[in-house]
């Protein structure tokens, strides 16, 4: 089993889950295409920018809980969101005031990730919104309005 390399579980699950199951069962639950896409964003948006990625922050007293995967009876997003999913994440440049770069890294990099779907920007002008693909090949990923 993968786990990242540059994210703790308590980045990419709320508190109810990784409360309730436990950081190994959190870790078995995610995708494993999922968790290496999500340590090689972090690591080409490093090289890119020189600046991190936050998904959840909680774990630190961060007000970020709800951005990577949500608990079934979450009141956050929609009812069948693809967080529940345990494969949509709202990512955040580790620099806010940097969002644009992150956009700009996510308009060109986007394709090379297996990302499925991306919300269009106009919809989250301070993180970008993926939805990694566990099943399929993505040669081109769809940009949503929400």
């Amino acid at each position: 089993m993968y786990k990242c390399k540059y994210f703790k579980i308590e980045e990419l699950v709320s508190p109810e889950l990784y409360n309730s199951l436990g950081e190994q069962k959190c870790w078995e639950l995610l995708p494993e295409i999922v968790k290496q896409q999500l340590d090689a964003i972090r690591d080409e948006f490093y090289i890119y920018s020189s600046m991190g990625i936050i998904i959840n922050n909680w774990a630190n007293g961060g007000q970020y809980k709800y951005s990577g995967v949500r608990p079934v009876d979450c009141n956050i997003g929609a009812a069948n969101s693809f967080h529940k999913k345990w494969i949509a994440f709202d990512l955040k440049a580790s620099q806010i005031q940097n969002t644009d770069k992150l956009q700009e890294f996510m308009r060109i990099m986007a394709k090379s990730f297996n990302i499925a779907r991306v919300e269009k920007f106009e919809h989250t002008p301070s993180w970008v919104h993926i939805e990694i693909a566990t099943d399929q090949y993505v040669n081109e990923p769809y940009w949503f309005t929400p």
